[in-house]
């Protein structure tokens, strides 16, 4: 069970880096919000999902399969990125968030 968990998680991930690669990102206004709010831009976002992220899979999520990807943005802030895992062209972007803001 676990070698079937990984190698979803495996394509989720090259998926998403994919999207991220060929800019098909979408971003909910609730993610852009949080964007403004914690001065990520769209090319910080963009690039921190584009090289082969840390996720995790939540693909029994309350709200629809999704995943946190952890990345970091050039000038080395660690993000928090929660994205849809049920699109195959584009990247759902709902969330970015400084992970020091979240730690306070």
């Amino acid at each position: 069970m676990q070698d079937v968990f990984r190698l979803d998680l495996e394509k989720v991930a090259d998926r998403l880096c994919q999207q991220a690669r060929d800019d098909r990102i979408r971003i909910t206004l609730h993610g852009h919000q949080k964007m403004i709010e914690e001065e990520i831009s769209y090319e910080v976002l963009r690039r921190s999902i584009a090289p082969v992220p840390s996720i995790e899979h939540y693909p029994e999520h309350q709200r629809g399969p999704c995943c946190l990807v952890y990345g970091y943005s050039s000038d080395e802030r660690f993000l928090h990125i929660v994205c849809t895992t049920t699109l195959e062209n584009t990247l759902d972007k709902i969330l970015a968030e400084d992970s020091a803001e979240i730690q306070g």
